[in-house]
């Protein structure tokens, strides 16, 4: 969050990145019954006689080449908005239309920490403001993440009572980092499962002005960081923890250079520099920056192909603050709630899928017009998507909600393409329906002609029909042979029923030789995961996952977010080179179900009774229920594991196959309180009270039937 100066006006000018496509792309055969191949032919047409010369553009869609699966969940941030956010009903509502999965905090904005007694190293806090949002964001089904500390071209915003070095610029590593704790320890202890956590917003301010970048100040933040990242993970090893400077090409290099730390990828972006800026030109960086590497900033992907590299984690990835611009003294840019910023955010928002981000965060969810008109010249109504004055929606709410509400994790995206970077598309398939979003950037009339469907198409549209003064979705139903005339700037997205839903939602062999077709991966500090030539089921290669046994828990894993499932089969094989479980209760999980906020179903290998047996562990309402085999597995050989779950309130179950064979089952318990799977973990996804251990997996399926 910040206001534009003249420093920031000058690193926008330069900060167009760009960014290589997002690695392998994962390849699916859809199998729909009668439309196996269905393709939508979408032609903007020149108008005949009157207009002569016009361009001609064709999109063409192909439902039956899958080209990757979503990752994105769309999120918004809160800043001095806040308290009406969490006083007014009709804003969750809003929310849950819009299916908002992420709402980041600032600290400063909520501050617990009454004082903070810099001699001790501790503070004196009143969690209810947090505690009350926290409370408001779980219950619509998101998450938060929480930026701890502040900083802008004003200065630093820390607790009251926390000193700062005179040398270093910095709060002293130990007093913050106890401070960053605290969050940690508090949110645990109430049952809070805060993941995500930023450390100090925008602190490249001091380290990196007008340019200039200081290897001694960067190294001042770096003794910050990581001893915010060590005291937290000493609380909550499962917390991710990064910085807004991620991208930064400097910063990450110095990073990895210099042994900093980081669980997640994180940026900001803004495109237009200022008002008297064109609006050709920001909506061509919605495209751009931060998705493709430049002189300045790393490219998301090859931002996360350099830490793979290095550190063999493939990092998930947070547009923490994005916006159409950002503020400014005089005022804002009234562009953000016309059309233009309808335009950008849907622009902003394919990117952000077709790039493989996990979350973005729009800035911010709410302002108000009428204070904006008083106190400021430019004729801006601030940077929310709802107005605070009558609590409804300007048009980049409605098209994240006509995007967010077809859109969710693991949905199929489909081949589409364009003729003309004047016209740009996007499919994919969310349950029955295969979506096709159009974006017209041209200030234009243009007819839209259909090829290809059949029958009556559904549709939602944003276009100047509607002043955006009083903004609503125009929504209706075309014949598939109808013309369409898009006026300007629009956009638009097209429903068709699509018979069924594919099997096979997710397979990879690591043949790449990288985690690339996976969501990510995660590590316990000190474990690692990796790809190996060394012992491949079949192929060249497999995934190697080891952990040192120095903690009670340990993890190291791949992972894949998929769309809600009610039943699921995720198989893998395993090699276990080295066993770690030599006490009563020791255990690993090979392969683990998750919903949006619990484990739901987990096998693996556990000792039991002084034999180590094939466990399988479902969730039974909120309580636990385990079965173990009659038989021992042995280390040093492979093994076929398939896990199968079943979601239901009274007759739900879990099933675990060997080798094809089924060796443990649990049935009749309630397996619906905590959620549909939404992600499965391969490796060693968690390891308890065991010695030094290691698996090879190799071949690994996420479907809907066996």
């Amino acid at each position: 969050m910040r206001k534009q100066s003249s420093l920031e006006k000058t690193r926008n000018s330069s900060k167009i990145q760009r960014r290589i496509g997002f690695g392998r792309r994962k390849f699916f055969k859809l199998e729909i019954g009668a439309i196996s191949v269905l393709s939508v032919l979408i032609s903007l047409m020149t108008l005949v006689g009157s207009v002569s010369g016009q361009l001609q553009v064709n999109v063409t869609v192909n439902s039956a080449n899958a080209i990757g699966t979503n990752k994105l969940s769309l999120g918004f941030g809160l800043t001095t908005d806040w308290t009406y956010w969490r006083s007014r009903p009709i804003m969750d509502q809003l929310v849950k239309d819009a299916n908002f999965k992420m709402v980041r905090l600032l600290s400063s904005l909520v501050e617990p920490c009454t004082y903070w007694n810099e001699a001790t190293k501790t503070g004196t806090f009143n969690w209810a403001k947090a505690d009350s949002l926290f409370q408001r964001i779980f219950g619509f089904g998101a998450e938060p993440i929480v930026t701890l500390g502040f900083c802008d071209y004003n200065g630093l915003r820390l607790p009251p009572g926390m000193a700062v070095d005179s040398i270093t610029g910095w709060p002293h590593p130990d007093s913050f980092a106890a401070y960053c704790a605290e969050w940690v320890k508090h949110c645990k202890a109430a049952g809070f499962q805060v993941r995500f956590y930023e450390i100090i917003n925008e602190a490249w301010y001091k380290f990196y002005a007008n340019w200039n970048w200081n290897d001694v100040k960067a190294g001042y933040f770096l003794q910050v960081f990581n001893a915010c990242y060590a005291s937290m993970h000493l609380a909550n090893p499962k917390v991710l923890v990064g910085n807004d400077a991620s991208l930064y090409r400097k910063f990450l290099d110095y990073w990895i250079a210099h042994g900093g730390r980081l669980d997640f990828l994180s940026f900001h972006k803004y495109d237009c520099d200022g008002i008297s800026m064109d609006s050709q030109t920001p909506l061509l960086r919605a495209e751009s920056r931060c998705f493709v590497t430049d002189n300045y900033f790393y490219g998301v992907n090859d931002a996360k192909k350099l830490w793979l590299n290095s550190r063999g984690t493939m990092l998930p990835t947070v547009n923490s603050e994005t916006n159409w611009a950002a503020t400014t003294q005089g005022g804002t840019d009234p562009r953000i709630q016309q059309l233009t910023g309808a335009v950008w955010t849907a622009l902003m928002t394919r990117s952000s899928i077709l790039n493989g981000l996990d979350y973005y965060c729009y800035f911010t969810f709410s302002s108000g017009k009428s204070w904006e008109l008083a106190n400021k010249q430019s004729g801006g109504y601030g940077m929310g998507m709802i107005n605070l004055d009558d609590n409804k929606p300007w048009y980049p709410y409605y098209v994240q909600e006509m995007i967010g509400s077809n859109l969710a994790v693991g949905d199929q995206i489909v081949e589409s393409s364009s003729t003309s970077s004047d016209v740009r598309s996007l499919s994919w398939i969310h349950k029955e329906n295969l979506n096709t979003l159009i974006i017209s950037k041209n200030t234009q009339s243009i007819d839209l002609k259909l090829y290809g469907l059949q029958g009556i198409l559904n549709y939602s549209r944003i276009d100047n029909a509607v002043s955006w003064q009083n903004p609503r979705v125009q929504i209706g139903s075309i014949s598939a042979t109808a013309t369409l005339t898009l006026n300007g700037y629009t956009v638009i997205l097209l429903q068709s029923l699509i018979s069924a839903s594919p099997s096979l939602m997710f397979e990879d062999g690591f043949a790449s030789g990288n985690f690339n077709a996976w969501s990510g991966t995660s590590t316990v500090p000190d474990e690692a995961a990796s790809v190996s030539s060394a012992l491949p089921h079949q192929g060249a290669y497999s995934a190697r996952f080891a952990t040192n046994g120095n903690t009670g828990y340990e993890a190291a894993y791949c992972y894949e977010t998929i769309s809600s499932q009610s039943e699921l089969y995720a198989t893998g094989y395993f090699y276990a080179s080295q066993s770690g479980i030599a006490s009563e209760n020791d255990r690993f999980y090979l392969v683990k179900l998750r919903s949006n906020n619990s484990d739901v179903a987990y096998a693996g290998w556990r000792m039991v009774g002084g034999m180590t047996k094939w466990t399988l562990m479902i969730r039974d309402g909120t309580g636990y229920a385990t079965a173990y085999s009659s038989s021992s597995p042995a280390p040093n050989r492979w093994y076929s594991v398939q896990l199968h779950w079943v979601q239901n309130s009274a007759i739900g179950k879990g099933e675990l196959y060997v080798n094809n064979v089924l060796i443990c089952s649990i049935t009749g318990r309630n397996t619906a309180a905590l959620g549909s799977v939404i992600l499965v973990r391969f490796g060693l996804a968690e390891v308890v009270n065991c010695g030094s251990t290691a698996v090879y997996c190799d071949d690994c399926r996420i479907s809907r039937t066996k």
